[in-house]
């Protein structure tokens, strides 16, 4: 529920509108707020089982640049493209790679994202999948 009465990305508005402008904010903003609880419960669900996802092929012993990693990592691109306001969402290659960077980042430094992958390992493997999927295409 906390992320319902938050809202989507209020929690990183500052850093959003740094990187990506008041609009990319806005556009991803009213997005959450225009579902209903179901359907943001579910959108919570599904982002749950990416980032599990991500733990299980780092604990099957899949290297990042593998097939199986390479396919997860497509489908988190889906997810981002998913959300309005994101440069995925957009269609901007290059603001895209440098958000996917970005993400990958956090998701390796952060220990809240060591948390929600299930620990710091499966962090540090989506984030090593993720860039190297940014230098392969």
């Amino acid at each position: 529920m906390d992320v319902m009465l938050q809202g989507f990305n209020d929690a990183y508005e500052a850093e959003v509108v740094e990187r990506w402008g008041r609009a990319a904010f806005e556009a991803s903003n009213q997005w959450w707020h225009g579902k209903s609880v179901h359907q943001q419960l579910d959108w919570k669900s599904n982002a749950e089982a990416l980032l599990t996802r991500w733990r299980e092929i780092q604990e099957e012993g899949h290297e990042p640049d593998s097939v199986v990693a390479q396919e997860h990592a497509a489908v988190h691109l889906d997810w981002f493209a998913a959300i309005p306001g994101t440069p995925m969402h957009d269609g901007d290659e290059e603001k895209s790679a440098a958000m996917l960077l970005g993400a990958a980042d956090q998701y390796e430094s952060d220990p809240d994202f060591h948390l929600s992958f299930g620990g710091a390992a499966a962090a540090r493997f989506a984030a090593a999948a993720l860039r190297s999927h940014v230098q392969q295409h």
